[in-house]
């Protein structure tokens, strides 16, 4: 477990208050490392926080994060005294509410055969694992003054388009993402979001399906994924994502790989391209 990565430095003299960061260390903006901690062979992202005395080894740590790039593991650290988020995010919208998430369960449960013969055909045909998983931001839905939280999302593995989002109706049914929303970026992308037009991206619940899926483009133009999330934001409403998932649950169920339906880290563009 990549537990292993975060613990106590141990062996330093009490007097040695200052923080240690190794070399092949790299340490994002405002990130901050306290005192008498040991940053080993890791990447910290920006607004985070290492607590004292904690040490992270080859790792790559973003708020409460935690994934060690040697064992191909990751946490999600509770004790915000080792590792936490600086970085309050918007707030993320309401929870889902009970019809939505039945939905989602009855949704997952009659599509589960499919999902089978997906996960079969990626085992015993392709020899690759059912599933695949990024790291991504899923902003806090029902609650204001959150910290940023990062899960790991799953897709499957031997699907194309919106059917390879089949995992996340699980999310879905635990209240941890809705059936519309924006689609889920992953933190090295969320930190390229820049002025509050952009931001806008975080400022509702993520979701399985997306107004760029309704557009079909959203996922492989930067200009048109921002406009369409930040449109969203503000003008979603009941009706909106009635329309949305009305357009996305045909294509859902009939397996149309209109884009290969991954996470919308694909979007965001590095800094330079986003401002040639």
């Amino acid at each position: 477990m990549c537990m292993s990565a975060l613990g106590r430095a141990s062996h330093r003299p009490p007097s040695l208050k200052i923080a240690h960061i190794m070399p092949g260390s790299i340490i994002e903006e405002a990130a901050y490392i306290d005192r008498m901690a040991t940053v080993r062979g890791s990447w910290v992202g920006p607004k985070t926080y290492v607590g004292a005395m904690t040490e992270v080894s080859h790792s790559f740590a973003w708020g409460a994060g935690l994934e060690n790039w040697r064992l191909a593991s990751f946490i999600e650290v509770t004790d915000d005294f080792l590792l936490a988020s600086l970085k309050q995010q918007p707030f993320g919208g309401a929870r889902c509410g009970p019809a939505t998430r039945l939905l989602a369960l009855v949704l997952m449960v009659v599509t589960t055969p499919l999902a089978l013969m997906s996960m079969a055909w990626s085992r015993l045909a392709r020899q690759r694992a059912a599933f695949t998983r990024t790291l991504v931001i899923l902003p806090p839905p029902g609650t204001q003054d959150r910290y940023t939280r990062t899960a790991p999302l799953h897709a499957l593995n031997g699907m194309r388009g919106l059917f390879s989002r089949w995992p996340e109706l699980w999310r879905v049914w635990r209240g941890e993402m809705h059936l519309v929303g924006n689609r889920p970026l992953t933190p090295a992308r969320a930190a390229l979001l820049g002025d509050e037009f952009e931001q806008l991206w975080l400022g509702c619940s993520a979701g399985v399906f997306s107004l760029a899926d309704v557009a079909n483009d959203g996922l492989q133009d930067h200009e048109a994924a921002l406009a369409h999330a930040a449109y969203y934001s503000v003008q979603r409403s009941f009706w909106m994502n009635l329309r949305i998932l009305m357009r996305c649950l045909p294509r859902f169920l009939t397996l149309r790989p209109e884009h290969d339906g991954s996470v919308a880290s694909t979007a965001i563009k590095t800094h330079n391209a986003c401002h040639a």
